[in-house]
């Protein structure tokens, strides 16, 4: 897929039901996962984050519905070691080459806080960084 910006409405449609492609973001990046269907796809473990920003569900190791929001989410009100799980998260899925494009409504947004990314992976072993 051609790197892109995305609307959060643009963003739904790729959930892996209304289109075979799966889309999910992170930390305003967007990452195709359709690779990984099986995990990300309407019937895996992850299948709630498809086509929707999994930032906040992913910061707080929450899979239910009620974690992620309908509108934009700027996550301030995560702590720190959550904006670092966010983080990590978005460095394993650029580790695994899977960007593509950046979710147009967090494109001025920064959270402001120190950068320390670790390629560990505590909640999803299959995303561990490899080297090629």
């Amino acid at each position: 897929m051609k790197r892109r910006d995305f609307s959060l409405e643009q963003l739904r449609e790729f959930d892996g039901a209304r289109n075979p492609r799966i889309l999910l973001a992170v930390n305003g990046k967007v990452f195709d996962v359709t690779k990984g269907s099986k995990f990300y796809g309407p019937e895996g473990p992850y299948g709630i984050f498809a086509g929707r920003d999994a930032s906040r569900g992913l910061a707080t190791f929450c899979l239910d519905k009620d974690a992620l929001r309908d509108e934009y989410d700027d996550l301030s009100d995560l702590n720190a070691v959550q904006m670092e799980s966010v983080r990590e998260w978005e460095m394993q899925f650029k580790v695994r080459e899977m960007g593509a494009g950046i979710w147009e409504e967090n494109l001025e947004y920064s959270h402001n806080l120190p950068v320390e990314l670790l390629l560990k992976s505590f909640c999803n072993p299959t995303l561990e960084a490899k080297p090629k």
